[in-house]
């Protein structure tokens, strides 16, 4: 018996260890495109069949154009010249940017189509560069006029090359081109002022957040558009344009913010930065802005710096470094999102045509449904604790082990115990879980009665006063106070060193779930200290509070 329970142990441990990393895996595969055989690369530029496009240094070190497709990095070559670049590429995989022409310093765009690469000309000055292109195969960028005046942004469609016009001063600049041939880009006001537009036959000043200038990069079909803006504080900030309202995304708690590309589900990306440190790539997806290093492998040892396009399978091009190495184009790809297939368990009764759901229909403490009680339902049942997983009519019913109307963590201790013998099996509802009553402290000085337990927030530790009661596990719910909260990793201390730790937020600025748990049947002992440290984004200057507790002895 002693054996079998050990041997349980082991493997309880092993498959919540696997469970906790899988809590926290990361989002994204990442891949490193390479080189054209120099030292560094950029991404700037992604499609929907996940072909790349950026520059890369050649072995003489000079930057060329490439296109990265079917695991190979194409040299676009130039147009005569020594340097070239890529900046976007449509859905049939022609490919636009900027290409030196001849022995001259002088660039013009260029559309790469069917292997070869076409100079598009200017407005009649000496340069140009294609920044975009659509399904179409229309493109915009910016051109200089004739006369020498400043470059003014562009729409080329049908083979020629129309020149935009400005908002009232000397420049304009084309970024951002969608399906409808919408074009997106900087222009100047009559005060010399770089305001963010929109172009729909006629150009749209779309704004600041406040302050002095703006700059629209990227638009998407349904007319939403990202950029850069500056607010009351002239401040640089990522923008959502939408509906007529530009919104500031954040910056993660930094300063700076940019954002570069939007997808058709309404992702945007970019980069966030303070004065003082190196930029880091965001992904803002379904209302959160997320730091994109916190979406790789940990092992991988890659910083990633910009975040510069994203298409709609999420697929994200992207520029980051090795350890203190150079640039290199990146590829992020996301991993397959896990689906839990649900078995549901009925009775039907004899005395209605409906369909009734009972406890009797199956195993008390089978979470999963699959007719057995295992360390596949301990897993289910943390899953539902955490709001992982919603949990249906039938497992409501029987991940309620102690059948007090919750699942919580009193439940996931008794499945525990009872695979390590320590209960009787099959599972009976027992009422009343075993549990401690719980106060949430404000200040070091509040007492403690006796048989009640503390919990409060000190530093970055959860801390514990049990002065006389032992307690096996904590369910703890932490919630930031005026400001965002993202949690980055919960850890044992020394009073919880052989407990397992998980726990699971829905995005910054929700409560976080903590599961603290004993899986060999040991208990916090009596006393005063830290029972979780919680690793935030931001440190200490990140406010949060535990807001509820749960105590099991």
């Amino acid at each position: 018996m002693q054996r079998r329970s050990q041997l349980v142990r082991l493997a309880l441990a092993a498959a919540l260890l696997v469970a906790s990393r899988a809590w926290a895996a990361p989002t994204y595969n990442l891949l490193d495109l390479g080189t054209l055989g120099g030292s560094s690369s950029a991404a700037w530029g992604i499609n929907e069949a996940g072909q790349v496009v950026g520059a890369a240094a050649t072995a003489t070190g000079a930057q060329h154009a490439f296109l990265y497709t079917n695991g190979m990095m194409i040299d676009l070559g130039t147009l005569g010249g020594a340097s070239s670049f890529a900046y976007g590429v449509n859905r049939a995989g022609q490919v636009v940017g900027a290409a030196a022409v001849g022995a001259s310093s002088t660039s013009h765009a260029f559309l790469y189509s069917a292997g070869r690469m076409t100079d598009l000309g200017t407005l009649g000055g000496t340069s140009s560069v294609a920044q975009a292109i659509n399904a179409a195969g229309q493109i915009t960028g910016s051109a200089q006029p004739g006369g020498g005046a400043p470059l003014h942004a562009f729409l080329y469609s049908g083979g020629a090359m129309t020149d935009l016009g400005t908002l009232g001063g000397t420049a304009s600049f084309g970024y951002g081109i969608n399906g409808a041939g919408d074009v997106v880009g900087a222009a100047y006001d009559a005060a010399a002022r770089a305001h963010a537009f929109l172009y729909h036959g006629t150009l749209a000043d779309l704004g600041t957040l406040g302050g002095l200038s703006s700059s629209a990069r990227g638009i998407n079909d349904a007319g939403d558009v990202v950029g850069v803006a500056a607010d009351a504080s002239n401040t640089q900030r990522a923008f959502l344009y939408r509906s007529g309202v530009m919104q500031d995304l954040g910056a993660l708690g930094r300063t700076a913010s940019f954002a570069y590309a939007i997808n058709g589900l309404g992702d945007a990306v970019g980069w966030v930065a303070d004065e003082d440190e190196p930029a880091r790539a965001f992904l803002y997806a379904d209302g959160v802005m997320t730091d994109l290093n916190t979406l790789i492998p940990v092992e991988s040892g890659w910083t990633l710096h910009e975040a510069r396009a994203i298409n709609d399978g999420r697929q994200i091009a992207t520029v980051g470094a090795l350890l203190s190495g150079a640039d290199h184009a990146l590829l992020l790809t996301p991993l397959d999102v896990p689906t839990t297939t649900t078995t549901t368990v009925t009775t039907t009764t004899t005395s209605t045509t409906s369909t009734t759901l009972q406890c009797d229909g199956g195993v008390l403490g089978d979470c999963n449904v699959d007719g057995a009680l295992n360390l596949f339902d301990v897993l289910t049942t943390i899953d539902v604790v955490l709001g992982k997983i919603t949990p249906t009519a039938v497992q409501q019913c029987l991940c309620d082990d102690s059948c007090d109307g919750a699942i919580d963590i009193f439940d996931v201790l008794r499945e525990i115990d009872a695979l390590l013998g320590r209960i009787p099996t099959p599972l009976t509802c027992t009422g009343a879980a075993p549990a401690v009553t719980v106060k949430i402290s404000r200040t070091p000085a509040e007492t403690v009665s006796a048989g009640h337990v503390r919990v409060m927030r000190q530093g970055n530790a959860v801390v514990l006063r049990n002065r006389d009661a032992a307690v096996r596990g904590l369910e703890l719910t932490l919630a930031p106070r005026h400001s965002r909260l993202e949690i980055l990793r919960v850890r044992p201390t020394r009073r919880t060193r052989h407990f397992m730790t998980a726990f699971q937020q829905a995005s910054p600025t929700m409560p976080a779930k903590v599961l603290v748990l004993s899986l060999s049947g040991d208990a916090i002992q009596p006393g005063t200290g830290p029972v979780v440290l919680v690793d935030t984004r931001g440190g200490g200057r990140v406010r949060w509070t535990v807001t509820q507790a749960l105590a099991a002895r």
